[in-house]
C-alpha cells in the first residue's frame, strides 16, 4: 500500500509565493556553509530530507486530498482517493479504471477539485462514491451545476458514477484492503477513515477537534489501535486553539499528545492554514518534533508534503 498526499493545505488552496519560497532557500544557503557534509544538518533543521530544489517551495498549495494504492492483485487496479479537494487536479490515474472516493465532508476544501478529477472523464471508468452525510449525491450534483459550475456532472462525466451511502456498511473491502470509518468532531459532521491493508493501516484525520476528553468520548478506541501512519490535522497553532474554540480544527500539541496516546509509528502534519508561510511551517514542524520528545516514544513526526509517496 502506497499512499501520496495530492493536497494538504486546508481552507483555500494558496498560490505558490515565491518570495517565501526564495526566502527560505537563501536563508539556508546564505549560513556561510560550503559542503554539504555542513549544509545537511540546517537542511534538516527545516524538515527536509535531502538537499531538493523542489523541496523550498514547502509542502504546497492544493487543499485537501489523498490517494492510495492499496497495490491489488485485480486486474482492474483499484484505486482509493480521500476527499477532492483541489489537489484531485493532480491526481493521475496509471492502468487503473476503478476509483473509490472517499468523502470526509463537503466543506469547499475537500471538494473543489471535483470537477477537474480526471477519471470523470473516461467512459471506461467506474467511479464509487462514499460518505455517510444523508443526501450526499444530492449535495455532489448540486455543486456541479449552474450557476456554480457551467455544466453538471451528468454532462461532465463519461465515466460511470456509482454512490454508496455508508451508514448501510459497517466497513467496505476494496481488493485485500478494508476502510472503515468514524464521525469525529467538526461543524457539520466530518468523517475519519482507516485503510488497512497487509498489516499496514494509515489513518487519516482530516479535519477534527482533537482533546483527549472529546476523542475519547468521540472516538472508539479500537478505530485508533495499531496505526501505522497517522495523518492529522494541524491547522491551529497554541493561542488560535483558544480565540478558535470549537472551529473544529486542532493544534499540533493536541495532535502529537494524540499520536503517542495511541502509538502511532508515524505523524504527518496536515492541513496547514492558507495563511501559513513556508517558514511558518518549517517552525510548526520544528515545535511538533520538540514536543514529541517530550514523551520519550518512538513516534516520529513529518510534514505532509503535497506530491510525496510514502510506502505503507
Amino acid at each position: 500500500m502506497i499512499f501520496t498526499c495530492l493536497g494538504v493545505r486546508g481552507s483555500r488552496p494558496v498560490p505558490h509565493n515565491i518570495n517565501d519560497a526564495t526566502s527560505l532557500f537563501y536563508k539556508i544557503m546564505s549560513s556561510g556553509l560550503k559542503s554539504e557534509a555542513k549544509l545537511m544538518p540546517t537542511i534538516r533543521q527545516y524538515g527536509l530530507s535531502r538537499y531538493d530544489v523542489s523541496l523550498f517551495l514547502g509542502p504546497g498549495g492544493n487543499t485537501s486530498c489523498v490517494h492510495i494504492d492499496p497495490q491489488t492483485n485485480l486486474s482492474n487496479n483499484p484505486q482509493i482517493i480521500i476527499d477532492l479537494g483541489s489537489g484531485a487536479c493532480n491526481f493521475k490515474a496509471i492502468n487503473s479504471n476503478e476509483f473509490h472516493v472517499f468523502m470526509t465532508h463537503f466543506h469547499y476544501d475537500h471538494i473543489a477539485g471535483l470537477p477537474f478529477f480526471t477519471p470523470l472523464y473516461d467512459k471506461n471508468n467506474t467511479i464509487h462514491f462514499y460518505s455517510s452525510h444523508r443526501n450526499f449525491k444530492s449535495i455532489i450534483r448540486k455543486y456541479l451545476y449552474p450557476p456554480y459550475f457551467p455544466i453538471t456532472l451528468k454532462e461532465i462525466s463519461s465515466a460511470k458514477l456509482q454512490f454508496h451511502d455508508l451508514r448501510s456498511y459497517e466497513s467496505v473491502f476494496i481488493g485485500d484492503a478494508e476502510v472503515v470509518w468514524h464521525e469525529v468532531p467538526h461543524p457539520g459532521k466530518s468523517f475519519a477513515y482507516k485503510v488497512m491493508s497487509e498489516g499496514k493501516s494509515v489513518c487519516l484525520l482530516f479535519d477534527i477537534q482533537i482533546n483527549e476528553r472529546v476523542i475519547q468520548k468521540s472516538v472508539p478506541s479500537d478505530f485508533l489501535k495499531n496505526i501505522d501512519h497517522l495523518v492529522i490535522d494541524s491547522s491551529l497553532n497554541f493561542e488560535d486553539s483558544i480565540t478558535k474554540r470549537n472551529w473544529g480544527h486542532s493544534n499540533i500539541y493536541d495532535g502529537i499528545n494524540l499520536a503517542n496516546m495511541i502509538h502511532a509509528k508515524n505523524v504527518f502534519l496536515f492541513h496547514f492554514e492558507p495563511t501559513d508561510t513556508e517558514n511558518d511551517i518549517a517552525l510548526i514542524l520544528q515545535t511538533a518534533q520538540w514536543f514529541n520528545r517530550s514523551f520519550n516514544s518512538r513516534t516520529n513526526v513529518y510534514l505532509a508534503r503535497e506530491g510525496y509517496k510514502i510506502k505503507a
